[in-house]
């Protein structure tokens, strides 16, 4: 019994770590500076403001790229 409650209580700890929001990085070229648009307006999981994609549009619309690091 034990055993099978922590099978499932690592498949949980697994999942959540795939439950959280996408993330975005977006790079100024002239500055180099570098923002991360996951938590833009985010209080947590459950309740948000605005959007990755809103900072990301945002951004783009002031001359920032798309970063990969």
């Amino acid at each position: 019994m034990i055993a099978r409650v922590l099978l499932l209580v690592l498949a949980c700890a697994a999942l959540a770590g795939c439950a959280g929001p996408p993330v975005v990085a977006m790079k100024n070229p002239t500055t180099n500076e570098v923002v991360d648009c996951k938590n833009h307006g985010t209080y947590s999981y459950m309740i948000q403001i605005g959007s990755p994609e809103e900072c990301v549009a945002a951004l783009k619309d002031k001359g920032w790229e798309a970063w990969r690091y």
